[in-house]
């Protein structure tokens, strides 16, 4: 029965923070990620063809240095990755496999590509060394092409600067400034390619710690500080910027030296006019500016980091305006342990080869939903929640939960916590939300309640808006609009720790259960059905004096029971009374997990138990464990891993686990039947898996500490899933080719009646009137196709 299902990668990955490019008409934008790269029409802010790799030629782009235009054909870019390996890629023409040619560069042993200075077909300039953050030597090296026909590069030094900490070079590539640390001083060496036997020295005489560097092209040195000064090295002269009050954390020259660009942690972009020293501000951008390039005249490029989980956004700014053009960031995942602890993982590993390879150290695992109708995925994002389209591959929208600072902290602000999303739940018709947030009362004044939390349970209703906008005439906006608000719903102090929705049975579905580190269950119902709806408690189960954050929640299709496990016990509670059930037969289930329990489900009358030690299934009509019995070590937040799909009775499983032979994080599934422990399907991937869920019909969707998305399916779906990506540019390009060819038809025949009714009423449309249907046809999306055709009728 396995080979009914199939695992496979569809969508999802994330934006890499370097190595983003132009084509060279300026109307696409090249976007490297870890997984694929993905390119974008500006003018439309589509994405129009994604190249992945890693399926065909296991090629990751996670060291990926730079991108580069072909000189000679528009059609190709250049990849150069770290460790010296050069992808010559069509990023233009649909092929099975992109990649027209590879070939690796001559390099020291343990040196790495680390920046790419300049570059012709002929030949280019780079940047190599030790990749560490600490003081190392920088070498300047380029590489010549030995012939027109030939493959091969000589290799030549063109400077070598030693103990170097920054590097950056001008806008013309023609200049290169490092700054290297001495014993007793800074010093910042300036290497002119043209001539790069002859260097200029400038000594910094101040203690401050240097956080970025940027030259122009007339020589000139900005240096950003720790501190926030900016400091402007001329050859014989100095001077200093002053309004950031943290680190600067990228600078860059405009194309004609005139203005400063530079940004930090307070998420202001600041452009400095250098003759009059006159600022102008881009306030409440979505993250830390790490990363401002200037190349291209018409736009400013931003790399913002959005939190501490490496997640970024590009965005694309236009020079004249300061409008975005173009935002491209992945599924924002909220991982329960920092992915530094990765490393201290695979020490432990590679010192203790006998350790179990399944019961790992951390939990890197996440929590995301799947709406019910939408089918889109929800994602917990500090304060927000991502909505991320799964069918389009990109962000949908982020809600706002929870009221958060709208600048970036710094200094002592970071003492100032946000509030976090802790839970979230949907109604099985999707109209309802429910959101539970942890507010924490900091540091900042020293107060007695600082490690005091406050809970929040907010009901949302999903509110769908039409507008006009400027490509049509209507658009669909969908939000979720606040209807209830309930601070500490269980009690001071008192965390929800599970939440649940009703069954279709209860009330249409339309209530959510909480339960809280006591044992305490509550239940939620919506007043009234007119337009002034608010949402109350409507039964409560209190709580105990026992505590255990191990809570999980089950009810039963029929809406008449309702299962509570706590700890190591499962609780059998009547929805009518709300009370516990103490019947010798239902008993049984006290201590029937063996451990504490992280997961309940009810699956075709037989209660699913995840445990810290076991899975196991239980028959709820003869009280009886079934065949489904299996040892298992989940993360604490074990529930992420597992979940059932109702419709075909069946159950997903993810392990994790650490790979001795290639030392890496690998993963499997599980698909099960209820009652018997022989998997139906059985699935390998080849990093860790984050969180598994059922996405309501037929298929399995998981993701990975990669930020890929996945699906477990039967071929036949999958495989749909996957033409539909690749050859949805090829589709509407056929599409616009033969309604051009139609167009050509009608324009010789002159008794077209070019009149026509609608709506009630008559427009003249004539052979002009489709003038400009046929711009841009190699680039643009059907549905913008679509919103031209309306525009004329209309």
């Amino acid at each position: 029965m396995s080979e009914d299902y199939r695992l496979t990668l569809v969508s999802g990955g994330q934006p890499l923070p370097q190595g983003a490019t132009f084509t060279a008409d300026g109307r696409h934008y090249i976007v490297p990620f870890n997984n694929q790269l993905k390119v974008y029409f500006i003018s439309t802010r589509q994405c129009i063809r994604s190249l992945k790799f890693n399926k065909v030629n296991n090629i990751s782009f996670e060291d990926l240095v730079g991108l580069k235009l072909d000189t000679q054909d528009q059609n190709l870019i250049w990849a150069f990755l770290a460790n010296g390996e050069v992808l010559i890629i069509n990023w233009k023409e649909k092929l099975i496999n992109p990649i027209i040619k590879r070939f690796n560069l001559e390099k020291a042993k343990d040196d790495s590509i680390l920046h790419i200075i300049e570059f012709t077909n002929e030949s280019f300039t780079v940047v190599t060394g030790k990749d560490s953050n600490k003081p190392h030597t920088r070498n300047i090296i380029k590489y010549t092409q030995v012939s027109e026909s030939s493959e091969n590069y000589t290799s030549s030094s063109l400077s070598t600067i030693r103990n170097v900490i920054l590097y950056s070079n001008s806008k013309g590539l023609t200049k290169v400034v490092m700054l290297s640390k001495n014993t007793s001083q800074r010093v910042f060496t300036t290497i002119d390619l043209t001539k790069p036997e002859e260097k200029k020295t400038i000594e910094f005489p101040y203690k401050s710690y240097i956080s970025t560097l940027a030259i122009s092209n007339d020589g000139t040195i900005a240096a950003g500080t720790s501190s926030g000064v900016i400091h402007l090295l001329y050859e014989n002269a100095s001077r200093i910027l002053k309004w950031h009050i943290d680190q600067v954390n990228s600078l860059s020259f405009s194309i004609d030296s005139n203005y400063l660009l530079s940004g930090g942690s307070e998420r202001v972009l600041v452009f400095w006019q250098l003759d009059t020293e006159k600022q102008q501000f881009l306030p409440r951008l979505n993250g830390d500016i790490v990363k401002i390039d200037s190349q291209h005249e018409e736009y400013y490029t931003l790399t913002l980091k959005l939190d501490n989980q490496n997640h970024y956004e590009i965005l694309l700014l236009s020079s004249l305006d300061l409008q975005s053009r173009l935002s491209v960031t992945g599924p924002r995942q909220d991982f329960n342990s920092d992915l530094s602890n990765l490393k201290k993982l695979f020490k432990s590993y590679q010192k203790q080869s006998n350790t179990d390879v399944t019961k790992l150290k951390y939990d890197f695992t996440s929590n995301f939903k799947i709406h019910p109708t939408s089918k889109q995925l929800y994602f917990i994002n500090g304060a927000n929640l991502q909505v991320f389209d799964f069918f389009k591959n990109e962000q949908f929208l982020i809600q706002k939960i929870a009221d958060t600072l709208q600048t970036g902290k710094v200094r002592s602000e970071h003492k100032l916590l946000d509030p976090v999303i802790k839970q979230f739940s949907f109604t099985n018709d999707g109209k309802w939300m429910a959101t539970v947030e942890e507010h924490h009362h900091g540091e900042i004044d020293n107060l007695l309640s600082k490690n005091d939390l406050t809970y929040v349970l907010k009901i949302w209703k999903f509110v769908e808006s039409q507008a006009k906008s400027t490509t049509s005439n209507i658009s669909i906006s969908n939000s979720w609009e606040l209807v209830t608000k309930i601070i500490n719903p269980h009690g001071l102090h008192v965390p929800i720790i599970s939440i649940l929705q009703a069954p279709t049975s209860y009330f249409k579905g339309v209530a959510f259960l909480t339960a809280d580190n006591n044992g305490g269950v509550r239940l939620w119902r919506s007043n009234g059905n007119g337009e002034r709806i608010s949402w109350s408690l409507r039964k409560l189960k209190p709580s105990s004096n026992l505590y255990s954050n191990s809570v999980s929640l089950a009810w039963s299709n029929d809406s008449s029971l309702i299962f509570l496990g706590f700890e190591d016990s499962i609780i059998p509670i009547d929805t009518n009374t709300f009370e516990e059930i103490e019947s010798s037969e239902i008993g049984v289930l006290q201590n029937i997990s063996g451990s504490r329990i992280k997961y309940l489900d009810i699956v075709d009358n037989n209660l699913i138990v995840l445990s810290k030690t076991t899975l196991k299934s239980i028959n709820l009509l003869n009280m009886q464990e079934n065949d489904l019995v299996l040892s298992i070590n989940p993360p604490k937040n074990g529930e992420n891993l597992i979940t059932t799909n109702q419709s075909k009775n069946l159950i997903a499983v993810a392990v994790n686990y650490y790979n001795q032979e290639s030392s890496k994080l690998n993963s499997k599934i599980f698909i099960f039947k209820p009652y018997t422990k022989i998997p139906v399907f059985i699935g390998d991937h080849d990093d860790y898996i984050t969180s598994i869920q059922w996405n309501l019909e037929n298929d399995f969707i998981f993701i990975d500490m990669k930020s890929r998305i996945g699906i477990v399916s039967n071929s036949k779906i999958s495989d749909d899933v996957e033409v539909s990506q690749v050859d949805y540019a090829q589709e509407m390009s056929v599409l616009l080719q033969n309604a051009q060819s139609s167009s050509e038809i009608y324009k010789q025949n002159d008794d077209v009646d070019n009149t026509g009714e609608i709506n009630g009423y008559t427009k003249s449309l004539d052979v002009n009137s489709f003038s400009n249907l046929y711009e841009n046809l190699d680039s643009i999306q059907l549905e913008t196709l679509f919103d031209r055709v309306m525009q004329v009728i209309y």
